[in-house]
């Protein structure tokens, strides 16, 4: 028998996207700082929830990217991000002050079933 997973809905009985970690494979933090960090992005990896205490510029590219401020903005807080074709590695370096950014790699699961 296959039936629905318990889903938040909304307000029109749509269900609403989840964001789902991966179970395979290890989370990642990097401590910002006023120097470009580096972190490998793990084969397969589609979406990246990013989390950070301070605001904190992001690029993605391959092991020679570098974050600066002409990269993408990402404020204090949590959002997903897809990663762009290609990307093997992302960048991050502080606005004004270090803190840390989260990285938890997943998928959005739209329709969620289990078979019983």
């Amino acid at each position: 028998m296959v039936k629905n997973i318990e889903q938040p809905l909304n307000l029109i009985g749509e269900g609403i996207q989840v964001f789902t970690p991966s179970l395979d494979t290890p989370s990642a933090s990097i401590t910002t700082s006023d120097t470009s960090q580096l972190v490998a992005i793990p084969t397969d990896v589609k979406l990246i929830r990013i989390a950070c205490t301070a605001d904190s510029y992001i690029a993605f590219g391959d092991n020679s990217v570098v974050a600066d401020t002409s990269s993408s903005l990402y404020l204090v807080g949590v959002e997903p991000v897809g990663v762009p074709k290609g990307a093997t590695h992302l960048a991050v370096i502080q606005k004004d002050t270090a803190g840390v950014c989260s990285l938890t790699y997943g998928q959005i699961v739209i329709n969620a079933f289990t078979a019983n």
